[in-house]
């Protein structure tokens, strides 16, 4: 199996365009044994959106962190 590790924060907008972009070519290999984790601190749910999205074509693990955080 292949992990893919995607920190999201920050995407918004272009950046979703640009996850599903990711997740178009994911969903275009040839090898099917992978996974992605996405890690989420935006306060927007773009990226959410765009996981949903695709949880039927691969495994996705969206991690979504809420304020407050130490990072705060």
């Amino acid at each position: 199996m292949i992990s893919i590790a995607i920190p999201a924060y920050g995407m918004s907008g272009l950046g979703a365009k640009f996850l599903t972009e990711m997740f178009d070519t994911i969903d275009n290999q040839t090898y099917r044994d992978v996974e992605v984790v996405v890690s989420d601190h935006s306060r927007e749910h773009f990226i959410l959106n765009v996981c949903d999205k695709y949880s039927n074509a691969f495994p996705i693990t969206c991690l979504l962190y809420t304020s407050p955080s130490p990072r705060d």
